[in-house]
């Protein structure tokens, strides 16, 4: 299993640390990492990369689904085809176990 000190980004959030690399080929865009929650009782969350232009403008964007099994570091993969200039990697929203969320 990779440890998070293995990728060079970090987007650190309230209940979520995501660990990642970016591999771009061309146009296709390649986010790999590994998402930590600092709640066990999330149950899964969507992560979001958002891919802006020079201006700072959002050109692109992808979004895949982690889910937990307790305290366990998560992995995850996302890929897009994009010209954006820089990446972000986000938590668009999280649930727990019973569905609520945020």
């Amino acid at each position: 299993m990779p440890q998070p000190s293995d990728f060079p980004r970090h987007t650190a959030e309230p209940l979520f640390d995501l660990y990642w690399k970016l591999t771009r080929d061309g146009d296709r865009i390649q986010a790999d990492g590994l998402a930590l929650s600092r709640q066990p009782d999330v149950a899964q969350a969507t992560l979001q990369l958002i891919g802006f232009d020079v201006g700072g403008s959002v050109v692109d964007v992808t979004s895949t689904v982690v889910r937990w099994h307790g305290w366990f570091p998560e992995r995850f993969s996302i890929q897009l085809r994009s010209e954006a200039e820089r990446f972000e990697l986000r938590v668009l929203r999280f649930s727990y176990p019973s569905g609520a969320g945020r």
